[in-house]
């Protein structure tokens, strides 16, 4: 099951990008907030459609933190101050709902996968970088990658949080879905290389 595509909702009048992540990508985002950023009473949800995403107060990832784990992530600095802003568009400094923080990861990916454009030069490249997310929110990007903390297994991230989203049976095929998805995000050159023609075709569309 596809990603819903990227919608935008309002906090204080500013857009704030909504990712609905697949299962996996899910899982994750379950994983770093617990073993980085210290949140023991993060879930994965019932599926891709999970409300809590939307709810303010879900997650409390503040940019002093954030900023230290994302730094090991290879991507430069300029590209991870606006992929932040892209994230945080109001300028609060913490990220306080899941769907942003679902957003921030999906874009580390992207920059690591060489699927974002260029921004050098964009006075606010926000709005670019949203573009681009909505137009590849339907494309298998591997999971992004941080030198702070090992990589966790397909196997892992299922077996430690898909258990505790007790899904209803749609939500269930999509996560089967999803894992089988996952044998397919190889990081290859190979698998990077098309993911990057299929980008610049949507792009260009």
């Amino acid at each position: 099951k596809d990603p819903v595509p990227l919608t935008m909702a309002s906090i204080g009048g500013a857009p704030v990008p909504i990712y609905r992540p697949h299962n996996l990508e899910r899982h994750h985002a379950t994983h770093l907030l617990r073993s980085v950023f210290g949140d023991p009473n993060a879930h994965s949800g019932g599926g891709p459609t999970f409300a809590d995403d939307e709810k303010e107060g879900c997650v409390n990832v503040g940019g002093g933190d954030a900023v230290q784990f994302l730094t090991t992530s290879g991507v430069d600095r300029e590209s991870l101050r606006a992929i932040w802003s892209a994230a945080d568009p109001d300028g609060v400094g913490t990220l306080t709902r899941r769907s942003q923080f679902h957003a921030l990861l999906r874009l580390v990916a992207m920059s690591q996968a060489h699927l974002l454009p260029p921004i050098g030069g964009v006075d606010d490249p926000t709005p670019v970088l949203l573009d681009a997310l909505s137009k590849c929110s339907n494309l298998e990007v591997s999971l992004p990658t941080f030198g702070a903390c090992p990589n966790p297994t397909t196997a892992f991230l299922i077996s430690n949080y898909a258990v505790q989203a007790q899904p209803s049976g749609a939500d269930m095929a999509a996560m089967e879905a999803s894992s089988g998805q996952a044998f397919n995000m190889a990081t290859s050159a190979e698998f990077q290389q098309r993911a990057w023609l299929e980008a610049q075709n949507r792009m260009a569309q």
